[in-house]
């Protein structure tokens, strides 16, 4: 079976000459394609081709060069080039046939293109033109137009090297930079982690003192106090104790910077379990239908009581914002390499316009007289602590909800188990 390769950049022409290929050898035939002098080298070295069509304008490697190159390959000493072209004066014609064994013009013409096949494919070899001659005398001009093709790369070359030396330098300038920049945000966020640890000790102190002095009237005071005394002293026992909870809440977010991994696995399942069942009594009271659809089997390498923490944030949101009688759906799959948590509640749902508000810490996008009036009412860093629990062990949480009364959905990403990987 003959082998015909064509190198072209065209591919409009390389399909145009492959069906007139086709339709005048009528005996099997295969036949390659190649859009650049390089390809075109690599390819017939491979196939050892009966005939190439080669275009002389060619990316990277001109037909010129690249017909040198084969026809100082061993095995393709008889391979026979057909040079094309749509110059067809006769110094073109010329310098293509000092290297080329013919010549053929663009646009191709079926009749030319016949005779060429007549002549390279179906006749003997000892029939066959030899141009031996005319390529000693011009290889002498077709080698110093090889020469002046490489010194026009390699300038082109010299120049992109040039602008990439250039970009190089404004690289490493804003590398430096970024490191710089890196040392002085680590110095800052120390600075503010050791001052939210300052202001934390400076306010519970006092804190302490008017909690410990409320306590104190209460006991030794007993009933002399009239209804509305007790009620203000009540009021002042329950600030001091919120205020105790957001600097505890504060403080923890602070601390979030450590690492919490440790040497021990614990199964999801076992910890949304024990969520959903310190939760009861809550859950109970708003009569609250919770489901939990866990896969089997999934661990991560984390600490127990960090995960519980974690997933608690989220589970205490969908039962704080739900409606009485809501659901609470919570699933746990693998995605890659992570477990997913979601937790999905029918509740008061989130406007979408507010969505990026929730991770803002004291935060609160909800019905005031709703979020109030119930036990479990937090100071809006649920959602904030949970996040940066997720990303500090290398995950995620998003929340999601389609408008208010439509519920709301939180996703959180842990990496899975080492022992599951």
């Amino acid at each position: 079976m003959k082998k015909i390769l064509i190198m072209d950049d065209s591919e409009a022409m390389r399909t145009q000459l492959s069906e007139m290929l086709r339709e005048l050898i009528k005996d099997p035939v295969q036949i390659h394609e190649a859009s650049d002098g390089i390809s075109g080298i690599k390819a017939a070295i491979e196939l050892v081709p009966d005939l190439i069509f080669m275009d002389i304008v060619l990316p990277y490697l001109s037909g010129y060069a690249a017909s040198v190159r084969l026809k100082n390959i061993p095995g393709l000493k008889d391979t026979k080039i057909v040079g094309m072209t749509s110059d067809v004066a006769m110094d073109s014609r010329g310098k293509v046939l000092s290297w080329c064994d013919d010549f053929l013009p663009k646009p191709i013409e079926k009749k030319g293109l016949a005779e060429i096949l007549d002549h390279h494919l179906h006749r003997d070899v000892a029939s066959r033109r030899s141009r031996d001659g005319s390529r000693a005398s011009s290889l002498k001009r077709v080698t110093v137009e090889i020469v002046h093709q490489l010194e026009e790369q390699v300038g082109e070359l010299t120049r992109v090297n040039q602008k990439l030396e250039k970009q190089t330098g404004v690289i490493r300038h804003l590398y430096r930079e970024t490191k710089t920049a890196k040392r002085r945000l680590k110095r800052l966020n120390q600075l503010r982690a050791d001052f939210t640890d300052l202001l934390s000790h400076e306010v519970k102190t006092p804190l302490t003192a008017v909690t410990g002095y409320a306590e104190c009237l209460r006991i030794q005071a007993g009933d002399r106090f009239t209804e509305e005394e007790a009620d203000m002293l009540d009021k002042i026992m329950a600030g001091s104790q919120r205020i105790s909870l957001l600097i505890n809440e504060i403080s923890r977010l602070n601390q979030l910077k450590f690492k919490l991994r440790s040497g021990h696995s614990v199964l999801v399942s076992d910890v949304l379990e024990k969520v959903v069942k310190d939760r009861d009594p809550f859950i109970r009271d708003k009569s609250l239908k919770v489901k939990i659809k866990c896969e089997p089997g999934l661990v991560v390498f984390l600490d127990g009581s960090y995960l519980i923490e974690m997933v608690d944030h989220v589970i205490k949101n969908a039962i704080i914002f739900n409606i009485p009688g809501g659901k609470v759906n919570i699933a746990c799959r693998r995605v890659k390499e992570d477990v997913e948590i979601e937790i999905k509640d029918n509740g008061i749902g989130i406007d979408p316009t507010y969505l990026n508000d929730v991770y803002n810490p004291l935060t609160q996008l909800v019905d005031i007289e709703h979020y109030h009036s119930h036990p479990l009412r937090g100071l809006g860093m649920g959602l904030t602590v949970c996040r940066e629990m997720a990303r500090n062990v290398g995950g995620s949480m998003v929340v999601s909800s389609d408008g208010s009364g439509m519920g709301a959905v939180v996703r959180i990403h842990v990496p899975i188990g080492k022992d599951q990987l």
